[in-house]
């Protein structure tokens, strides 16, 4: 069902495609942990049973309607004090492909949820394997609505529902690759200012005062960036307070 067209640097040296399996990160991580597993593999599914997403929350999907699968990235030149520029760089090259795709109003919801108007297109799904201070695999897990009209969650929408186009699926998981490639490189490179900068002026809500949740309760803030660990900033009654994953809640 799925081919990868493109002659690529890093992404989609190799492609494994399941009809059917639980997890593709999951499934991935088998993989890394029974034989070598080269850098850009790809492992696609056409339904996956119970995709994992952020939080521990479930991604459903409909079988044969969105994109679904795991790519094999090994960043050992990356300090795993930097990880979070994995979730920039992925997330940069999603906002990219949407972009190419004539989407409107997109936006990187932090930590790494693609958004147009509003609504969750994409999520990302990034799990690392260490050896010593360095990142020696890591395995990007990606969702992407594309077909599929009807959700459970009335949050989420699809390429499908923003456009009202059909996208074929090997197309899209070309250009795709093809976007991933570029940003690796760009990691690759260091030019971590550019990236990081170019993430956090597409961030959802930046600079706008919103409703969070915290272990404290409700709150008015109004996000201004990100630290040095990838950390969101929430500027909230004249202090600025810094926020892992699983700390703060987006709420109105």
């Amino acid at each position: 069902m799925f081919k990868i067209e493109s002659s690529l640097i890093f992404s989609g040296r190799r492609l494994l495609y399941l009809p059917e399996c639980q997890s593709t990160n999951d499934y991935a991580a088998h993989l890394l942990a029974n034989k070598p597993l080269n850098e850009g593999s790809v492992i696609i599914t056409n339904n996956q049973t119970k995709g994992r997403g952020q939080r521990g929350n479930n991604w459903i999907s409909t079988e044969g309607k969105n994109l679904t699968l795991s790519v094999i990235f090994k960043p050992q030149f990356l300090n795993v004090q930097k990880n979070f520029m994995l979730n920039i760089f992925v997330s940069l090259a999603l906002f990219d492909f949407f972009f190419n795709l004539r989407l409107t109003d997109l936006k990187i919801k932090w930590p790494n949820d693609l958004m147009t108007s509003g609504k969750k297109l994409a999520g990302i799904l990034i799990e690392n394997f260490l050896r010593l201070d360095k990142i020696n695999d890591s395995i990007v897990g990606l969702g992407i609505n594309v077909n599929q009209q009807h959700f459970q969650l009335p949050g989420a929408t699809s390429l499908k529902l923003a456009t009202g186009k059909t996208y074929d699926l090997n197309k899209l998981l070309n250009l795709l690759l093809i976007q991933l490639d570029a940003y690796y490189l760009k990691l690759k490179n260091e030019e971590y200012d550019l990236l990081k900068s170019n993430y956090v002026e597409k961030l959802f809500w930046l600079h706008e005062e919103h409703t969070f949740g915290s272990q404290l309760g409700e709150f008015q803030g109004t996000i201004i960036g990100i630290d040095d660990y990838g950390r969101l900033k929430v500027e909230a009654d004249n202090q600025v307070k810094v926020f892992d994953l699983k700390e703060i809640r987006f709420l109105s």
